[in-house]
């Protein structure tokens, strides 16, 4: 019952087209299509729509016996390598769609940023004004404490410290409750004056330390990534005056 209704369907498209073999043609190319072999009667249909041929209103003759399509192209004839159409035939809705998926749409023109490269120095022992304190989630769960630093070649309480670096970062876990005293968080505050037992986060802020600067150049699963250097390490705790504000 399909296949006569799709050969009624060519017939129509055929004289509509005055020309059968552009019909058998163009047929044979629908034919390949997903959404045909999805359900080619409504396929079918839509073409005839779109060449102005209403298939409600076709009424010729039955069609030959059917045969498989999807073995042998349409009718058993050779499939032409181009679908032939006169010129001023419409464009039928196979050819529309294979012309819009090669068309830009507007999801596809947008603008992608990316974040700039993380600094990168030579390893060793720097003096670094931290300038950012935050706790952010951990992917693994819980909370990590990040800090900020500003790296100086020299000692900036001189007044002409030369800044090195800035964006470099120290992490550390943030356990629930009180950190153990063996903790890296624990072991930075143990070199802040006054802050034994517990300390606002804030006066981890605007503070000169000593740190070692190490290069990552892998990431957690041991895969390459573009070098960056991290605060490996908080040394000694140096002073909280006499920093220049305007230096990170």
């Amino acid at each position: 019952m399909i296949d006569e209704k799709l050969a009624r369907y060519e017939a129509a498209l055929g004289q509509a087209l005055e020309s059968p073999e552009a019909a058998r043609g163009l047929f044979a190319a629908i034919a390949k299509k997903p959404a045909f072999q999805a359900d080619p009667l409504a396929y079918a249909r839509r073409v005839l729509e779109q060449n102005g041929v209403d298939p409600d209103a076709v009424e010729l003759e039955p069609a030959p016996a059917p045969v498989d399509r999807a073995q042998s192209g349409h009718n058993a004839d050779p499939e032409p390598a181009e679908p032939v159409k006169p010129a001023s035939a419409p464009c039928c809705c196979c050819c529309c769609e294979d012309e819009s998926e090669n068309q830009p749409s507007d999801e596809e023109d947008f603008t992608i940023e990316t974040a700039p490269p993380k600094p990168l120095i030579e390893p060793g022992q720097y003096f670094a004004k931290s300038n950012r304190v935050s706790r952010e989630a951990s992917r693994w769960g819980g909370h990590k404490l990040r800090i900020g630093f500003t790296v100086f070649a020299s000692d900036p309480r001189d007044g002409n410290g030369e800044v090195r670096a800035t964006g470099l970062e120290w992490f550390a876990n943030l356990k629930p409750g009180k950190q153990g005293a063996s903790s890296k968080v624990a072991r930075l505050l143990q070199l802040l004056p006054g802050t034994a037992g517990s300390a606002s986060a804030a006066r981890l802020r605007n503070q000169l330390w000593r740190v070692d600067v190490e290069t990552i150049s892998r990431g957690a699963k041991g895969k390459p990534v573009p070098a960056y250097s991290v605060i490996a390490h908080v040394s000694e705790f140096l002073s909280s005056a006499g920093i220049d504000s305007s230096s990170g």
